[in-house]
């Protein structure tokens, strides 16, 4: 696929090109082009962390159409706030109704994910805001949050249908709601508004659905842009429940750095690698997330105030001074 479709095209890019914009077509809506490995050299040093990356060389960012990308970002207007689920699925509850549904079946087939509660604790280091764990991450709590948080992080699994995608649906905690029932599925994200900043969609396969001409990749991360969030991270496959945790905790960490949205992560996967064995450095791992949409900074860097600035010079030029006299 390099070789096909980028090889001949990047060569041509000058030196200082550090970021690639993608604007993927047809079947390539379906490649992370991160992972692709632009040449290949010895082979005994071809350990997975040592394979040439397009992600080595490039800050990769994608569209669904280059009209996004003159539209003006506002990511820093408003104060940032969080909201993140982390459901529970085993569980005790055993409403009568609820047994004879399919659903209510599926449900149960779904074992509980083992890091999604530390991935949330994680994120709070560097966001304020409301995280539902366990049986308070439910579909009723989302609804009646999703429309005043700025950045929406859901830890969760997930149930795809690519013959009827609209069916495709994020599943929460149940609940003995008698309105909900703890599937989102896509057609209601369809009709939602979520005026979040950021959607970071953490379960398997989110950026996969069925390819529709004209219209590319019906997916729930497609849902979440049409009602309304400018900027979706999202996944090609499903993905490791422990990596995903790790993941993510890297990528907030280099957000709150007020890095952009695809530096974030692709600095988030690059210390992945750094930091991984020669197992986990697989990019089944590390390679399935990608950033669609808005790419502005959605944290404020941190910026040191001016009284520490004025100490910070006083102190400087007394030590000059100091080693001025001495000699």
């Amino acid at each position: 696929i390099y070789k096909n479709y980028l090889e001949k095209s990047i060569k041509k890019l000058p030196t200082e090109v550090n970021k690639l914009i993608i604007v993927p077509d047809g079947q390539l809506n379906y490649i992370p082009f991160e992972i692709l490995v632009t040449q290949i050299s010895d082979q005994s040093s071809n350990t997975y962390q040592n394979l040439s990356y397009l992600l080595k060389k490039y800050t990769i960012q994608y569209l669904y159409s280059t009209n996004l990308h003159i539209q003006k970002s506002t990511s820093l207007d408003e104060p940032n706030s969080l909201l993140a689920f982390a459901p529970k699925y085993i569980t005790k509850i055993n409403s009568p109704q609820r047994e004879i549904q399919k659903e209510t079946l599926v449900r149960n087939s779904l074992k509980d994910l083992l890091f999604n509660q530390s991935e949330i604790s994680e994120l709070n280091k560097y966001i304020d805001g409301n995280s539902f764990y366990e049986e308070e991450a439910t579909e009723e709590n989302f609804k009646a949050h999703a429309k005043k948080s700025s950045i929406i992080h859901l830890a969760m699994h997930s149930i795809m249908d690519d013959e009827k995608p609209l069916q495709s649906k994020l599943v929460f905690s149940p609940s003995l709601d008698t309105i909900e029932d703890g599937y989102l599925h896509a057609f209601e994200i369809y009709k939602m508004e979520v005026p979040a900043k950021m959607a970071v969609l953490s379960a398997c396969n989110t950026a996969n659905g069925l390819l529709a001409n004209g219209e590319g990749l019906i997916s729930l991360g497609r849902a979440f842009s049409y009602a309304g969030c400018p900027s979706v991270i999202m996944s090609h496959w499903a993905v490791d429940d422990k990596a995903t945790a790790i993941l993510m905790g890297y990528f907030y960490k280099h957000l709150a750095k007020g890095k952009t949205k695809s530096l974030a992560l692709k600095d988030a996967k690059l210390e992945y690698l750094e930091k991984g064995t020669i197992t986990n450095s697989n990019p089944f791992f590390w390679g399935a997330f990608i950033t669609i949409g808005d790419d502005a900074p959605i944290i404020e860097a941190q910026k040191m105030s001016p009284f520490i600035i004025i100490v910070s010079l006083f102190l400087g030029l007394m030590l000059v001074l100091i080693v001025y006299k001495k000699h």
